[in-house]
């Protein structure tokens, strides 16, 4: 989560979210957050 914030904090990360502001056509857009973890088997 740490490194998302720091994401969204940063200029692209600011301009990534102003895009999704400005192309959604629905109201303010949904961030979804996933996690992924793998193994190696």
């Amino acid at each position: 989560m740490q490194d998302l914030e720091a994401c969204l904090h940063s200029p692209g990360g600011q301009e990534i979210a102003e895009h999704a502001v400005d192309i959604s056509t629905g109201g303010a857009p949904l961030f979804l957050i996933a996690e992924v973890e793998s193994f190696d088997f």
